[in-house]
């Protein structure tokens, strides 16, 4: 069991959350013992008990013995900002409602690219494994991550690209570049399948690796809009029919709302109504452009009783956003409430890199991947309209296919979302923690 003990001045909905968080990224479940932590508060028997020590102000002369670890409060306060995002209360957002890792200070960025809540969980990991091991206390290390894990996902933004109202579009955007645009437009009609509709093709190449994977579709009810542009009708016979087939395969079918529906609880019910009716089962959302801010897309996400959102990620870079790429459970930092809901950052996109040449590509992004799976786990998204090589564009399909054979060299484990967020619920639940606010 884990005893919290701490001082009345520093307890809080969110320092418990923060602590509880921390704890389940450690990762360290004691057996036959007890690990105690102090907040605010001395740890009473510093030679005879495991203890984690968060002091108000570390002194040269407070250190470390061989049963006890000492850190500041801080660190949790930090960890309560990464992990609820209200450091980004009051940051300007762009034009479709979000925040971008290019406003963010040189300092932040920093913290952001390092996955400092990782690094400090994992720090505190080593050591209080090292210190159970030596007082020959039984303990569980294992967790969801212990072995190198992508969450391979996909965004199924559109479905059709041969299409004469995006032919249309193309001609009018590209008024300068008219004979590039009829070369396109001339490549998209000599297709005799769809390009973009492509995750049937995607599921059956990834089963082909042993790899699992989730798709998260519109739910627009008609080709159409005003507020999307040309997408595709999720309630359309062929769509329904899509969706059944990949879900049988194995994939994780998901809810992937529009734009407009990221301040709008009866909206975003509407569409995902829609989607409901494939039959599909859906337990987790993924925003389209990763619209809204937080707490509030937190907020109606869970109205939905949805069990997980993987929207916390960059729209212009990769890393990650909250400081972890590991999942965790969502706090409302304005309502001071823990949500019933989880998160499962998101910390690479396909379209953040930027590159030269396919083989530039690849080399960039194998070294993100290293510096990201020094946490165990990350989240990998490639949208279903870039597995195909389109004229005058990058070999985004042969560059998809290279990157699962190096999951498949490396032996990752590839797997869904929701096959992880599992995993991690029954990680969470291993542990008793207890909270106290005096020592007995």
């Amino acid at each position: 069991m884990w005893k919290i003990y701490i001082d009345p001045k520093f307890d809080s909905e969110r320092i418990r959350y923060a602590v509880r968080t921390l704890i389940y990224h450690i990762g360290v479940n004691p057996i036959d013992g007890n690990i105690n932590v102090y907040i605010g508060i001395s740890a009473p028997n510093k030679e005879s008990e495991v203890a984690i020590e968060f002091c108000d102000e570390l002194l040269g002369d407070d250190r470390e013995t061989e049963r006890n670890l000492k850190y500041q409060v801080s660190m949790l306060e930090e960890i309560g900002d990464g992990l609820t995002l209200e450091y980004e209360k009051n940051m300007p957002v762009d034009k479709n409602g979000r925040i971008l890792y290019s406003s963010l200070t040189g300092d932040m960025k920093q913290r952001m690219k390092s996955r400092f809540i990782d690094n400090y969980s994992d720090k505190i990991r080593q050591k209080l494994s090292e210190v159970l091991y030596n007082s020959s206390i039984l303990f569980d290390d294992s967790t969801p991550w212990s072995n190198k894990t992508i969450i391979l996902s996909h965004d199924v933004d559109d479905l059709y690209g041969k299409s004469w109202v995006r032919y249309a579009f193309w001609l009018t955007k590209g008024i300068r570049r008219v004979r590039s645009q009829f070369n396109r437009i001339y490549w998209w009609m000599s297709q005799s399948v769809d390009p973009y509709f492509s995750p049937l093709e995607m599921v059956k190449i990834e089963n082909e690796h042993g790899f699992t994977s989730s798709f998260y579709f519109m739910a627009k009810s008609s080709y159409l809009s005003i507020d999307e542009g040309r997408r595709y009708n999720v309630t359309s016979k062929r769509v329904k029919r899509l969706i059944n087939q990949i879900e049988s395969l194995g994939a994780e079918v998901g809810f992937h709302p529009s734009r407009i529906t990221f301040d709008s609880s009866e909206k975003l019910k509407r569409e995902l109504n829609s989607l409901s009716h494939s039959g599909a089962c859906i337990d987790g959302v993924r925003r389209h452009y990763l619209t809204g801010t937080y707490p509030q897309v937190w907020r109606e996400i869970e109205k939905l009783n949805l069990v997980y959102d993987t929207s916390v990620g960059w729209p212009d870079s990769f890393g990650t956003r909250s400081g972890t790429c590991r999942p965790f459970k969502t706090f409302d930092y304005e309502g001071d409430k823990e949500l019933d809901l989880y998160e499962m950052p998101l910390t690479f996109m396909d379209g953040t890199l930027k590159y030269e040449s396919d083989e530039d590509y690849l080399t960039k992004y194998y070294q993100i991947e290293s510096e990201l799976l020094s946490s165990g786990v990350m989240t990998f998204l490639w949208h279903t309209d870039r597995f195909c090589n389109e004229i005058n564009s990058p070999n985004w399909k042969d560059i998809y296919i290279a990157i699962l054979k190096h999951w498949s060299e490396k032996q990752y484990r590839v797997i869904s979302t929701k096959q992880f967020i599992e995993e991690y619920i029954a990680h969470e639940r291993k542990f008793k923690i207890e909270f106290c606010h005096e020592y007995n």
